[in-house]
């Protein structure tokens, strides 16, 4: 990610990954196979899926340890 850009949203990127992580699975993974795939802190992903959730971008699946 570039780190000299001033009008690059980190948060923005991070967000997106998990959603491109999401879209390229095969099935419901959960926060620590997310957190593997992008390279970000479990707790970061923790987070960010639970905005994701909350803003209705993605949703858990069955035991809802998953998306």
């Amino acid at each position: 990610m570039p780190n000299e850009d001033r009008q690059f949203v980190d948060a923005l990127a991070r967000g997106l990954a998990i959603l491109e992580c999401l879209s390229r699975a095969h099935h419901p993974i959960g926060n620590r196979a997310i957190s593997d795939a992008v390279g970000l802190a479990p707790s970061t992903v923790s987070r960010l899926t639970h905005t994701l959730c909350m803003l209705g971008y993605i949703r858990p699946a069955g035991s809802g340890r998953t998306y």
